[in-house]
């Protein structure tokens, strides 16, 4: 929830636009624990005012990544991810890459 700050930094009114999030995958099963996918984002808003003045800092941004994941052992499974950035006006543009070792307590 965004609401106005009417205690900020000096006894100022800071308020927030509402930041909105839309995503999509696509996915490709190979087997039990087994998978990949593509993925996507965009997120848009969160421009900020102060005492009603309104501040330059609109976001939106799309980004893209993929992940995969495969099945280690009994329970375990490796699962490495990337993602990056196609547009971004302030600020968004950073890569990130992750690995994962993944266990299951159930459904094995």
């Amino acid at each position: 929830m965004f609401t106005d700050n009417p205690d900020f930094y000096g006894g100022h009114v800071r308020g927030q636009e509402p930041i909105w999030a839309f995503q999509a995958h696509a996915g490709y099963n190979f087997g039990p624990n087994f998978w990949i996918s593509a993925d996507a984002n965009y997120y848009l808003g969160g421009r900020t005012s102060v005492d009603g003045e309104v501040g330059d800092n609109y976001q939106s941004v799309l980004r893209y990544g993929a992940t995969a994941s495969a099945p280690l052992g009994h329970g375990f499974s490796l699962k490495a991810a990337w993602g990056s950035w196609l547009t971004a006006r302030n600020n968004g543009r950073f890569n990130t890459a992750s690995l994962t070792l993944q266990y299951r307590w159930f459904d094995q």
